[in-house]
């Protein structure tokens, strides 16, 4: 191909990489299509770290192992031929996880389900071992089809809106899936996708109406233990839930993005009821009732929100939006409601030392999130048994910067009464970013004498308890 045709080409991309040093500004403007893609058998054959050359090009990232590329991550683009190009391009034999990472709530989406449909059957012939696949049909083209009458491009819409689950259906490997609810929909008079090795389901909403007709006699994935429902409307899993697929899930994850206007307390004690009621061997379980944060916090306080998941033997549970009230018959229910819970993540609860008492009640607690406030508890309080405290806790975490004043001894007891293995506090900036120890926070000289007053005591304790049990009680005159 000669330079002319190149640079006069139709297909000619736009800019894929940009780059300069000390010397001079280097800029591929125009490679044809066609050109780029004879190259890229040889990049992916004899290139080693082809990850860091595919990462010049905007959109697009990989990852490989010093001889074979394995994931393929296209970005989001408001050209849909641009995301159907690069990814025909950069299929490989080996690739084992292809990902088109999904819009926001309410954004239109970029793929049609005639696209989607084509460039799964192109992944389906090249990626014979692909395990993870993220891909979204849900342009807004694709409902303008549906709703003419029934012509020549109705029936291909319908067509290819069949076929797309038909090709995930052929991925015989395939273990993870994110796509939207076409996948839950019937493919044919009685037939629906079936995926026996599917593991991981994530799902996101369409600009479709999501309506069940007919439900699968039996689970089309018999091996599913994980399942996630993203950026749905607060109807949504009344429909989903009615499906045959639970029964195996181990662990669920939910985030909605409207509320009722009316009837938040009988939404979310029905929502939490049908879960547990389908899911019976469920260990896991996050809800955001707000993703967008426009409305405000569920009060999770009525005993009827919780008391289902009882009936589970949960060991993760993170409740996002929402708090509950330490005096309600809720929050003295708790204990015997969580009793196997190891890991509580309530970011949005406020919660000073003293409501912390509530918590320090559940028997194999390990790790608490909430948003923490500590201070100099009361001299009057209520004592804490020292029978059957949990001895497996280690870590408080905010979900803030934490707010410390007052006494750090009497902080530091007053946790160690409760928790006597308490490692330290943690604090979290934002979602995105990781806990901190408090130490490393804008306060640091509060954050670092709080958990070495807690290590200090700590340490204290456990070397009294062991030269009680080695020489008496008398062994201890020396610390009074």
């Amino acid at each position: 191909m000669t330079l002319g045709r190149a640079l006069t080409s139709l297909e000619i991309l736009r800019t894929i990489c940009q780059f300069s040093d000390s010397s001079d500004d280097l800029k591929l403007l125009y490679v044809s299509r066609a050109f780029f893609a004879a190259t890229i058998p040889f990049i992916w054959n004899n290139l080693r770290g082809v990850e860091n050359l595919l990462e010049l090009i905007p959109g697009v990232a990989c990852g490989s192992t010093d001889e074979e590329p394995e994931v393929l991550n296209i970005t989001p683009s408001p050209s849909s031929t641009q995301i159907i190009m690069w990814t025909q391009l950069f299929v490989s034999p080996t690739l084992v996880e292809i990902s088109v990472v999904p819009l926001t709530p309410h954004q239109q989406g970029f793929l049609s389900c005639l696209e989607a449909s084509a460039l799964a059957k192109h992944i389906n012939a090249v990626c014979p071992n692909l395990r993870f696949l993220s891909l979204f049909p849900d342009k807004e083209e694709a409902v303008e089809y549906r709703n003419r009458p029934c012509d020549a491009q109705a029936l291909l819409y319908e067509f290819w809106n069949s076929s797309f689950p038909r090709q995930l259906e052929s991925m015989e490997s395939l273990t993870e899936l994110c796509t939207t609810t076409a996948v839950l929909m019937p493919i044919g008079p009685a037939r629906f996708i079936r995926l026996p090795d599917l593991k991981n389901l994530a799902i996101y909403p369409t600009p479709f109406t999501f309506a069940l007709e007919k439900i699968a006699p039996e689970s089309p994935f018999p091996a599913l233990t994980k399942f996630s429902l993203n950026w749905a409307p607060h109807t949504l899993p009344v429909d989903v839930w009615r499906l045959p697929i639970f029964t195996n899930v181990t662990s669920v994850t939910l985030s909605f993005v409207t509320q009722p206007r009316d009837g938040i307390d009988g939404w979310s004690s029905s929502l939490v009821s049908i879960i547990c009621d389908k899911s019976p061997r469920l260990i896991a379980l996050y809800i955001d009732f707000d993703f967008e944060k426009k409305y405000d916090s569920v009060d999770l306080s009525s005993r009827p929100v919780i008391k289902p998941m009882q009936q589970v033997p949960l060991q993760t549970l993170e409740l996002v939006s929402a708090h509950i009230e330490e005096s309600s018959e809720t929050g003295r229910l708790i204990p015997a409601i969580w009793s196997y819970l190891t890991v509580l993540k309530l970011p949005d609860n406020a919660t000073n030392i003293e409501e912390l008492a509530l918590f320090s009640e559940l028997p194999v607690l390990e790790h608490l999130v909430v948003e923490l406030s500590l201070s100099t508890p009361p001299s009057e309080q209520t004592p804490v048994s020292s029978e059957g405290r949990n001895s497996s806790f280690n870590t408080l975490q905010s979900s803030s910067k934490v707010d410390i004043s007052g006494d750090f001894y009497e902080i530091a007891q007053r946790l160690l009464d409760m928790w006597p293995k308490i490692r330290h506090v943690l604090w979290t900036d934002s979602a995105k970013t990781k806990p901190k120890v408090a130490s490393q926070s804008s306060s640091k000289a509060l954050a670092i004498g709080l958990n070495r007053t807690i290590n200090m005591l700590r340490e204290l304790s456990e070397t009294k308890l062991r030269l009680s049990q080695a020489y008496g009680p008398d062994a201890l005159k020396m610390f009074q």
